[in-house]
């Protein structure tokens, strides 16, 4: 199978992949909005779901006090009568995250760090680690190699020996 990390195209497809969850969307003409992802001034591809907002939290970590308390932050920043009652808390919610998705829609492309994972380290990618590894353990991308070569005489092996997340 073929993996492909971030931006892929040719004349008529794309496909993009989060850094995240690893979903993949494919399809003709398709660009980040309309796969409902963005791609951070970084370079991070990330599925909007995992969009961070207030305290460095994907919007569906959020219980609904702490969501009553960033609605209440944000009717002061925008300069507008917070409503007497949050009754209808999801709906205000709702206007919440299309005002956070405006606000960082530039065809979802240069979004600010803030609003990304990886880059505030809430999350981190399997290529940073990798980069991690290598750096703190000294061993060369060559070296890790011939130590899988070493230890596995095939993928079936390796894959029983390391199994993956």
């Amino acid at each position: 199978m073929k993996i492909r990390n971030g931006f892929v195209s040719n004349s008529s497809s794309s496909s993009f992949v989060c850094d995240v969850c690893g979903e993949t969307f494919s399809a003709m003409y398709l660009c980040l909005s309309e796969a409902d992802m963005f791609k951070c001034e970084n370079g991070h591809t990330i599925c909007n779901s995992h969009k961070l907002i207030g305290d460095n939290k994907e919007y569906t970590e959020y219980t609904d006090a702490e969501k009553i308390e960033l609605l209440k932050k944000w009717y002061k920043e925008i300069d507008e009568d917070q409503p007497k009652s949050f009754k209808y808390l999801n709906e205000y919610w709702e206007e919440y995250l299309e005002y956070i998705n405006d606000e960082t829609d530039d065809g979802n492309y240069d979004v600010e760090e803030k609003y990304c994972p990886c880059c505030n380290f809430t999350e981190i990618t399997k290529d940073d680690a990798i980069a991690f590894y290598i750096s703190t353990t000294g061993k060369s991308f060559k070296d890790i190699c011939k130590e899988i070569k070493l230890n596995c005489n095939s993928y079936a092996a390796f894959e029983k020996k390391y199994e993956k997340e």
